[in-house]
């Protein structure tokens, strides 16, 4: 395992400062022998209420914050990528710059010119939809975007997620392009913002991103419940769409 996964060019570059791994391939990084230092809440699928996913982006404002990050978009379960430890990514989109990337992994340096904390970003759209009502992004201009979702429980909504789990809900989304594309919402973790615009499907949409390169925009969003799921919700969805600002 330590042949498959030697990383030699990013083991030169990081040498023995401290690094972190998003989201949850730390043997890499002990296969490697690098200098693992990491966010409180290690594993970006188990950062899911926000106030873990507040523990995480706050080590990443501050002093203790590595030197570098290994990244690796790996949702499980066919998840919203961009929707896991969402808090603490936007803070490293924010605070790191890309360097390497070897065997899928993107190698990001903190950034000399700390950015100051972010203040509040402005509010684009703020509204409660039903189900499957359709949400234009594209008549809000070319700025990235985040999204946040409440979405209240019926009695039977509490009662499934106390005596089993909270029922998914999916996000469905059709590009610029006309692609359509479906992901895995967890309630409780979208009520964090996330990046939703552009579209960050993968390792290269994410290399793209910080390398300014061409990525897919999103024309138009629906949230949408399978009937068992839809029972466990009230009627309406309150969202909030935001501009996101890196710097």
């Amino acid at each position: 395992m330590a042949d498959e996964w030697a990383l030699p060019k990013i083991c030169g570059i990081v040498g023995n400062r401290p690094v972190d791994l998003l989201t949850y391939s730390q043997g890499v990084l002990f296969l490697n022998h690098l200098n693992y230092h990491p966010r409180p809440i290690f594993q970006s699928y188990s950062a899911y209420t926000s106030d873990l996913m507040e523990v995480n982006a706050a080590y990443y404002r501050g002093d203790r914050a590595p030197d570098f990050v290994l990244c690796r978009l790996q949702p499980i379960d066919d998840r919203f990528p961009a929707m896991e430890d969402s808090a603490a990514l936007l803070e490293i989109f924010r605070r790191y710059r890309f360097v390497a990337q070897e065997k899928g992994l993107l190698l990001l340096e903190r950034r000399d010119d700390k950015p100051t904390n972010a203040a509040e970003s402005t509010v684009l759209l703020q509204k409660d939809i039903a189900f499957d009502e359709a949400i234009r992004l594209d008549e809000f201009g070319a700025s990235a975007k985040l999204l946040s979702i409440r979405a209240t429980d019926t009695f039977r909504g509490r009662l499934t997620k106390a005596l089993f789990r909270s029922p998914h809900l999916s996000l469905d989304v059709t590009t610029a392009d006309g692609e359509k594309h479906s992901f895995r919402l967890i309630p409780i973790m979208t009520e964090t913002s996330f990046l939703v615009d552009p579209l960050l499907r993968n390792h290269d949409d994410l290399e793209s991103y910080f390398l300014g390169g061409p990525l897919p925009r999103i024309r138009s969003l629906s949230i949408h419940a399978d009937p068992e799921a839809r029972n466990c919700f009230e009627d309406r969805l309150s969202i909030t769409v935001r501009e996101f600002q890196r710097e």
